[in-house]
């Protein structure tokens, strides 16, 4: 699925957002190609007043200074996402992968306001329109 990282992802809902995210990873969109991916894992969705958070849980390995490349190709993505409860921890493997890493992604979408229901004219309660003023003789 190839969306436009400014299109309201509320137009694609949040199957379509996870989506989204998984053919970006597997792109390499964020710059992944040097961290091997361990987990991706949708959260749920928390809903606030005038937005949505949409949380995606990652497990990484590789390098300390893949993981910042990662982190650094994030923050100049388009749409705003924060990366929070990263948890650090050396590998005891002799690979070149140096560190395992956990993190939470989150993107936030506005949440579209509904129209209010207008109550339609003539039935109790109906707001009139103003009339205008009768011209002064």
């Amino acid at each position: 699925m190839e969306l436009d990282p400014l299109t309201a992802l509320s137009a694609i809902g949040v199957a379509g957002y996870v989506a989204l995210m998984a053919d970006w990873v597997a792109s390499d969109r964020f710059g992944l190609s040097n961290l091997q991916i361990r987990g991706f894992a949708p959260q749920p969705v928390a809903s606030r007043q005038m937005y949505a958070e949409w949380p995606i849980g990652l497990e990484l390995d590789g390098t300390y200074n893949n993981l910042g490349s990662f982190l650094e190709r994030i923050s100049k993505f388009p749409r705003i996402i924060n990366v929070s409860a990263i948890h650090i921890k050396a590998k005891n493997d002799n690979s070149s992968q140096t560190i395992e890493a956990s993190c939470t992604a989150t993107t936030f979408v506005l949440v579209e306001a509904k129209p209010a229901d207008a109550k339609a004219p003539g039935k109790p309660g109906a707001k009139t329109a103003a009339k205008p003023a009768a011209p002064k003789a």
